[in-house]
């Protein structure tokens, strides 16, 4: 967790900015913590960037939680490769809303076989951005 202490909403009070890293997805999460009303206010704000978390498990075996999360409404693109660049499987290809995603990959190309061991990555490609993070598959 890091967190930074600063009069954030120009009231004359100071509230503090925590950022709490999920260890399971990978994606942070930023809360606003402040007074409201004579009590203490806790707000989560929502992202303003995309995030592409770890998959989990990683390495896997049968298969992957892939976590994610966009700003706001877009057309999202996640696809699979392998270490030589070529796509395995497509995941997700549409419009989503914003917020936080999971999608599971279940090993297995666009044909429906199974991959095999190695050395794959998963490409998330939403609002002109590229994110790439590397996952292993053991047999």
């Amino acid at each position: 967790m890091a967190w930074t202490l600063a009069d954030f909403d120009g009231d004359g009070d100071d509230e503090i900015l925590a950022e709490f890293d999920n260890n399971q997805t990978g994606i942070s999460e930023w809360w606003m913590i402040g007074e409201s009303s004579s009590t203490s206010a806790a707000t989560p704000l929502n992202s303003t960037r995309i995030s592409l978390g770890r998959s989990s498990p990683n390495p896997m075996f049968n298969g992957s939680t892939i976590h994610f999360e966009l700003p706001s409404a877009t057309s999202v693109r996640l696809t699979v490769f392998d270490v030589r660049g070529h796509r395995v499987k497509t995941l997700a290809n549409g419009s989503m809303v914003a917020g936080p995603h999971t999608l599971y990959w279940d090993g297995t190309n666009d044909r429906g076989n199974r991959v095999s061991q190695g050395t794959y990555f998963y490409e998330l490609k939403a609002n002109g951005e590229r994110l790439t993070r590397k996952m292993l598959v053991i047999r």
